[in-house]
């Protein structure tokens, strides 16, 4: 992966064969990755109701999928704007370092 937006395409793919259209299309489809600071993966929903609504219902299902991705055990946090520009980031992922199992 070379970027957040990467990591987090590739677990959208995943969760989108996970739960149904409608679900992802509601919640997901609209979502993009914000930063990556430590084990916490930071990403923008497009309001304050399908912030909560995401952490309360997705937070699990999408970290384990992020560890299945990465191998290592990362968390999510859905936040919303502060200004459009931080819709449109494309971050380079930090090295990381391999976990072995």
């Amino acid at each position: 992966m070379e970027n957040i937006a990467d990591l987090w395409n590739s677990a959208l793919a995943k969760v989108e064969k996970k739960i149904s259209k409608p679900s992802f299309d509601t919640w997901l489809k609209s979502t993009k990755a914000h930063s990556l600071q430590g084990d916490v993966l930071t990403i923008i929903a497009p309001n304050e109701f399908a912030r909560d609504w995401l952490e309360e219902r997705y937070s699990q299902l999408i970290s384990g999928i992020l560890y299945e991705i990465t191998g290592e055990e990362l968390s999510v946090k859905f936040i919303i704007p502060q200004n459009q520009n931080e819709e449109d980031l494309d971050i380079p992922l930090p090295p990381r370092r391999v976990k072995r199992r």
